[in-house]
Parts: structure tokens; C-alpha cells; sequence
């Protein structure tokens, strides 16, 4: 349902975007705002890490002695994730990408209220091309039925020791996303050519996620096959398709505009050549999957993704208008 809600927001996302662009005087703004389209062209880095946050399988033990001691009316706490559980390892990929945004400014009435936002709180509307991603994903949701267990003890030391790579469950992912974004830069720093900006993102982020494991016929239905994945038959245990969900990330931005004194009639002329870091914040909303425990039961600690990206190209200005095209002969 959070889901749909979010997928329903997407075209009002969209059209607060564009609304958002054009603040401040009317049409005349927004004809002002869309005169220039930056274009990144760029090799990009990406590095993400499936994980979740594990409970402790003694809370419920440790409660009902707390409770013994003291009030058993009282209010039970809200249970507290115990640990982060890694299930994958970040996996550099490099792939040519592209962008499209907004050039950075500040709000109107900020600009006039002082000159020192020119440098505060400018802000910019994106968008990005798919990124695709491929890799295994191990002991998710948990082990598998051969050593899966409801006993809090042994629970705990598969959840959390290191489990020898025999017998983890072995699980295979294709994941690609495309991002809507707003971008505000809290600091955005200009001096002769050079750009210094620290980048705050928000946005939506639509993805499809499908998941493989390699399992055995043993005559009655199929079973996973930790032990060696390799003589199994590929089955697709989970295929989520167009889902939605908040995108926050930070990062910063540095940048040498080497294409200020070329020509207007040159390809790179007002080009800047950039270096980007970005990377998500720890409380990332989970992902959907639809793989169950073993034993039965809906999987109780959902998944989650943290990602590290690293950029490295050259941004274009598009003009977009005659005026200020030829506003850049005169240069």
C-alpha cells in the first residue's frame, strides 16, 4: 500500500518540480528558468550493498525477566534493531551514464533579500538514466530450509557470526533504477573558474528488483541448493517490478569550467569538467521483495540498500533560447 502511495505521487512529484522551477514572477520566470539545461556526461562508479538491521532473538527472554522485577503493566519499550547484517559486498561498476538538470540558483526573493545567497541554498531539479546492477546476495532472508532454525541460540550465531561460505544460501540480483530528484546545495561556492559545491538530494526513486537462487528437484518440489548452486536449476524466487521509493542522498560536487573562453560555436564551449560524490543515508526506506523465511512465516527484517557513487566527467550548458545564445557570442 506505502507503495502505490508513493507510485500515485510520482506525477504530482513531477508537476511540484516544474512548479517549483518557475517561482517567483509568473511565466516570465519559468521562460527564464528553462533557458539553460546542464547535460552530464560522465563515467560513473557505483557501489551498492544489500543489507538489514537484525533484531535480538533474546529481547522477547530479556523482557519477560524485566517485567518480573518490576510493574507488569507498564509499557512494554518498542524493539531496537540489534545489529546491521551485511548480505552482499559493495561491487564497483563503471558505465557510462547521463544526466539532465537544471542549472543551480537561489530563490528569487532570497537573491534580493541579500547577495550573500548566491552562495546558499540554490537548488536544481534532475534526472538520470538507469543504472543496472548484478551480483549474489547471501543468507537472505536466512540460511535456507537445510539449516534454517527458530532456536534463538542458534539463530543468533547465524545471524550474526560469520557463516563459512559452504553453507550460505547463495542468491543471485539484478536491480536497476531510474531517479526524478531536487537537489539543493547548501553551499554552493564559485570563485574564477573553479566550483565548490556540498549537495543535499531528495527525490523518487522508481526500481525493479529480481532475485534467483539455484535449487535441487528432490522428487517432491524443489529446495535450495547452498551447498553447491552450480548443479541446480536457476528459479526466480522474487520479481518486483516498478516500484517506488524515496530517494536521499548527500554528497558534494567539484568542478573547473574549462570551456569559458572557447567560442559559442564550439562543442565544449561553457563546459565544466567534474568530480561528484554521493552516497545514501543510513535511514533508507527497505525494498521489496517477496522472499519468505524458510520455516514458514513473512520475512521480519526487510531488506535495505546503501549505495556509494562516484562521478567523473563533463558538463554541458544547453541553451535552450536565441537570447541567451546569443548573449554568449558577446563573451
Amino acid at each position: 500500500m506505502k507503495s502505490r502511495r508513493i507510485r500515485g505521487a510520482f506525477p504530482a512529484y513531477l508537476a511540484v518540480c516544474l512548479s517549483a522551477a518557475g517561482m517567483g514572477n509568473g511565466c516570465r520566470t519559468l521562460e527564464k528558468t528553462f533557458q539553460v539545461v546542464n547535460m552530464d556526461i560522465h563515467a560513473q562508479t557505483s557501489m551498492i550493498r544489500f543489507y538489514s538491521k537484525k533484531t535480538n532473538p533474546f529481547t522477547p527472554f530479556l523482557r519477560s525477566i524485566s517485567n518480573s522485577n518490576n510493574d507488569p503493566g507498564r509499557v512494554a519499550e518498542p524493539e531496537q534493531p540489534f545489529a546491521k547484517a551485511r548480505h552482499s559486498k559493495f561491487k564497483p561498476i563503471t558505465t557510462p551514464s547521463l544526466a539532465l538538470s537544471l542549472p543551480p540558483s537561489p530563490p528569487p526573493y532570497l537573491i534580493k533579500a541579500h547577495p550573500i545567497f548566491k552562495y546558499l541554498l540554490n537548488y536544481s531539479f534532475g534526472f538520470s538514466a538507469p543504472r543496472i546492477y548484478r551480483g549474489t546476495l547471501r543468507n537472505y532472508p536466512d540460511i535456507g530450509p537445510k539449516y534454517a532454525t527458530q532456536d534463538p541460540f542458534v539463530l543468533h550465531a547465524q545471524e550474526h557470526g560469520k557463516i563459512p561460505g559452504i553453507v550460505s544460501r547463495v542468491l543471485e540480483y539484478s536491480y536497476d533504477e531510474t531517479r526524478l530528484y531536487f537537489t539543493l546545495f547548501p553551499a554552493y561556492l564559485k570563485k574564477d573558474r573553479w566550483l565548490l559545491a556540498f549537495v543535499v538530494t531528495r527525490g523518487i526513486i522508481r526500481y525493479n528488483l529480481e532475485i534467483h537462487e539455484s535449487m535441487v528437484n528432490t522428487g517432491f518440489a524443489y529446495q535450495t541448493n547452498a551447498n553447491f548452486p552450480w548443479e541446480g536449476v536457476d528459479i526466480r524466487v522474487s520479481n518486483v517490478k516498478s516500484h517506488y521509493r524515496p530517494l536521499k542522498e548527500n554528497g558534494f560536487i567539484l568542478g573547473y569550467q574549462f570551456g569559458a573562453n572557447l567560442p559559442v560555436h564550439n562543442l565544449f564551449h561553457d563546459a565544466y569538467i567534474f568530480l561528484e560524490y554521493s552516497g545514501t543515508e543510513d535511514n533508507s526506506p527497505a525494498l521489496k521483495t517477496e522472499l519468505r523465511r524458510s520455516f514458514g512465516g513473512a520475512n521480519p527484517n526487510p531488506l535495505l540498500l546503501e549505495s556509494r557513487t562516484f562521478k567523473i566527467g563533463i558538463r554541458k550548458p544547453i541553451y535552450l533560447t536565441e537570447g541567451r545564445r546569443n548573449s554568449g557570442k558577446k563573451r
